[in-house]
């Protein structure tokens, strides 16, 4: 299905529901390796910021961390 336009088509409607709905800024996530949808999103306006990073705790870990800071 790569190709078709469909990620731009509901890329374009993303953005035009948050502009419907008024909203001041948008986010999202994306790989670091997948240097075709950055060059997508800032080709677009969007700014990548690579001074951030995504950070994760699962169910586990917060248990452990929780049990282990009593």
């Amino acid at each position: 299905m790569k190709g078709k336009g469909i990620g731009t088509k509901l890329y374009k409607a993303f953005l035009s529901h948050a502009d419907s709905l008024g909203v001041d800024r948008v986010e999202w996530v994306v790989l670091d390796w997948n240097t075709t949808a950055i060059q997508f999103y800032e080709k677009s306006g969007a700014k990548v910021l690579s001074d951030w990073n995504i950070v994760q705790m699962d169910r586990s870990s917060i248990k452990n961390y929780i049990l282990e800071n009593k």
